[in-house]
């Protein structure tokens, strides 16, 4: 490189061939430390794959969590658990009772209700 670059008034660009190149090229991956095999002529200077990794082992764990919260019934618990007024809650209940010349409100009590209607050609 060093032979080239004193020959050549061009921008000589070295990816792993040495320093006397005008221009450096690394790429982010590995000046970070984010691969599993470097290139020879690379050097990291961080430890992304390390915390990568970490990450990954920690939403693993963070949903296996949900999943057993989810499944033994603590989650959600009161604190998760939105709630309104008693007197807001009648209002919107009266709403749901009202006749709908549409059906909307069947089809609202039926979902709400667990109910599901029967299928057409079942």
């Amino acid at each position: 490189m060093k032979e080239i670059s004193k020959r050549t008034s061009l921008i000589i660009v070295s990816l792993g061939s040495g320093s006397h190149g005008d221009v450096d090229c690394l790429f982010m991956e590995d000046i970070c430390g984010d691969s599993e095999n470097l290139p020879r002529h690379a050097r990291s200077f961080g430890k992304m794959k390390e915390l990568r990794d970490r990450l990954s082992r920690e939403r693993v764990n963070a949903q296996t969590a949900f999943r057993e919260a989810a499944q033994c019934g603590s989650f959600p618990s009161r604190a998760e658990t939105a709630t309104i007024p008693d007197r807001q809650l009648d209002e919107f209940m009266s709403m749901l009772d009202k006749e709908r010349p549409d059906g909307i409100d069947t089809a609202i009590r039926n979902r709400t209700s667990g109910h599901r209607p029967p299928l057409a050609n079942a």
